[in-house]
């Protein structure tokens, strides 16, 4: 790499903008933007979890990012974290143990 600190300053970076991400979720609630505010939230957790913006839900939860179980779940209708919510513990681990 062609900076030898380069790893510290990267987590500097995302340490700082965290702080100012969430500076600014103040600032829209405060002047009452809700929208602004609400995708704002949603950046700063997309930086907190490194997930970009086309990412599934399914890749917040554990080992779930993983090919089959993610194919599985998705397979049986599972597509959002609310759609996990839904469904039972039992159902839920029929469908990822069967991708296993």
């Amino acid at each position: 790499l062609p900076i030898s600190d380069y790893v510290n300053d990267t987590k500097t970076v995302l340490d700082q903008a965290l702080r100012v991400l969430n500076a600014m979720v103040d600032l829209a609630a405060d002047e009452g933007h809700l929208n602004a505010a609400v995708q704002l939230m949603h950046l700063a957790q997309m930086t907190v979890q490194g997930l970009g913006p086309d990412a599934s839900e399914l890749e917040q939860l554990p080992y779930s990012s993983q090919g089959p179980v993610q194919e599985a779940l998705e397979a049986a209708g599972v597509r959002t974290l609310k759609d996990v919510a839904a469904k039972s513990r039992g159902a839920l681990q029929k469908i990822t143990k069967a991708a296993l």
